[in-house]
């Protein structure tokens, strides 16, 4: 079995203030990382890679939410996952995730909810996928995969999803 930790980044300033790449994480984007991190760091969802895009917003979202994590994952940066599409995410997923049991995967949307749409299989699942994914969500989706190249879709069972006002 394989875990897949889809997190979308933490909330950001607006638009315009700094080139899209650039933007930085707002108070409550820096308040609600390390409570993601620490609802990780509970329910032992401790990633053995990450895989983060280089975007600023990603970045300081990991990094924060990492503080509350008890293990020290590889964290590779990648930029396929900033302006991706989730065929990106999937391909980015396969090529990077290498022989990691527990994935963390830090993006953006729409690519990160469309990923788990794409991945989840609603009729396994034990919580159901909500039709949104706020900043700082993260899906937990299992497979019955040896390896993330035999991971396909519609196989996960999505086993958790929290945003961090349900951990408030």
């Amino acid at each position: 079995m394989i875990r897949l930790l889809l997190l979308r980044h933490a909330k950001t300033e607006d638009h315009g203030a700094r080139p899209d790449f650039d933007r930085v994480l707002t108070d409550r984007g820096r308040r609600a990382s390390p409570v993601i991190g620490a609802h990780m760091e509970m329910k032992g969802y401790r990633p053995d890679r990450v895989l983060c895009s280089p975007a600023v917003r990603a970045r300081q979202t990991l990094y924060l939410a990492a503080t509350e994590i008890m293990s020290a994952p590889e964290i590779v940066f990648v930029p396929g996952l900033y302006n991706a599409e989730p065929e990106d995410y999937v391909e980015q997923i396969t090529l990077f995730g290498e022989h990691a049991e527990t994935l963390l995967v830090v993006g953006h949307n729409p690519a990160t909810q469309d990923v788990a749409g794409l991945l989840v299989n609603t009729a396994r699942s034990a919580v159901p996928l909500p039709s949104d994914y706020p900043t700082a969500a993260l899906a937990v989706i299992e497979f019955d995969a040896a390896n993330w190249a035999a991971m396909r879709e519609r196989t996960g069972r999505l086993v958790d999803f929290v945003r961090p006002r349900d951990l408030d």
